[in-house]
Order: C-alpha cells, then sequence, then structure tokens
C-alpha cells in the first residue's frame, strides 16, 4: 500500500498475496464498527473511507460506509458512493439493493424501483430488495402493487412466515381475500 493507504499498483501481487491483503480490509471494518459502537461515526467513517482507499475494487466492505454516512446525515454522499458502487458492480445485487434503497430515501421511488428489480434479478433469493420495492411502493400510496413484490418473494420463498404474515395483514387491511 501507499502511505496514504491506497493500492500500489506498482507492487507486483500475486493472486495469494491480494487474496490475503484483505485481511487488512477485514481489521479495518472491524475497526470501523469498534468506532460506531463507542459513538465515534466520524473515525469510523475515516476507517471506511481508508478501506475505499485500500480496495476501491471491493464493493463488498466499502457498503457499510454509506450506511456510516447515512447515520451522520449526508444521505450525499451515501447516495454518491451508492451510485459509484452500483456502476463499478453492477453484477452485485447487495450493491443494486443499497443504491435503491438510497434513491427511495431521497423521494426517488422510480429509480430505486429500478434498482429493486435489478437486484432481484440478479438474485431471486436476496430478500431485502423485495422489501425495499415493497416499502417504497407502499410509501408511495401504491398498495396493490406493493402486495406484488411480496407475492413474488413468496413465490420464491414459500416458508417465509414473516412475509406470509405480512401479506396477510396487509391484503385484510385492503379488503382483500386471500
Amino acid at each position: 500500500f501507499n502511505a496514504d493507504g491506497s493500492w500500489d499498483t506498482k507492487v507486483y501481487k500475486d493472486d495469494n498475496a491480494s487474496t490475503l491483503s484483505r485481511n487488512y480490509a477485514a481489521a479495518h471494518l472491524q475497526l470501523a464498527f469498534h468506532y460506531r459502537r463507542a459513538g465515534d461515526v466520524q473515525k469510523a467513517v475515516a476507517e471506511m473511507e481508508r478501506i475505499g482507499r485500500m480496495f476501491p475494487d471491493y464493493a463488498e466492505v466499502q457498503i457499510p460506509l454509506g450506511g456510516f454516512y447515512m447515520e451522520m446525515g449526508d444521505t450525499a454522499r451515501a447516495l454518491e458512493l451508492y451510485a459509484k458502487l452500483a456502476k463499478n458492480s453492477p453484477g452485485s445485487p447487495e450493491v443494486r439493493y443499497y443504491y435503491g434503497a438510497s434513491l427511495a430515501f431521497k423521494g426517488r421511488p422510480a429509480e430505486a424501483l429500478a434498482e429493486f428489480d435489478a437486484a432481484i434479478q440478479l438474485d431471486p433469493r436476496y430478500a431485502l430488495p423485495y422489501y425495499g420495492a415493497y416499502t417504497t411502493l407502499r410509501e408511495s400510496g401504491e398498495r396493490e402493487r406493493a402486495l406484488g413484490y411480496l407475492q413474488r418473494w413468496l413465490q420464491v420463498n414459500p416458508g417465509d412466515v414473516q412475509a406470509s404474515q405480512l401479506l396477510e395483514s396487509e391484503r385484510q387491511s385492503m379488503g382483500i381475500g386471500t
């Protein structure tokens, strides 16, 4: 790594060395969560940003940084981070979900739904985008369309008791039979 913590591209690293170096990311990630638990979100963000410099292409370890930005009230930076991650890792359902969630939070439901749908298409067994789409649509007043996401999730995962109960409760509140 360079002195600022960024990845030194001039140093040759074989696959084994590159993989082992990710242990540094894990250590800094643990430190960031320690700072967060201790109530120092600023230090947590600094550690997460260090990980971003160390491993700019390792989206999975950068995802929590967006959550930290949100905790600090900086939704613009969270949205910017998730947009960058979605652009650089379009095949990651987790990245697409978090980008969608940040778009929904910023009041951009159509764009959020597109990201949730992309996440679902990438991994139909990943529950969060179904719930994200459901919540976004429900809050937008599109309750029947929202129920469609719960129904789709239950087709993939019929054993999800919580989703079944939520679907039944919503149908009852809307006066829809099962």
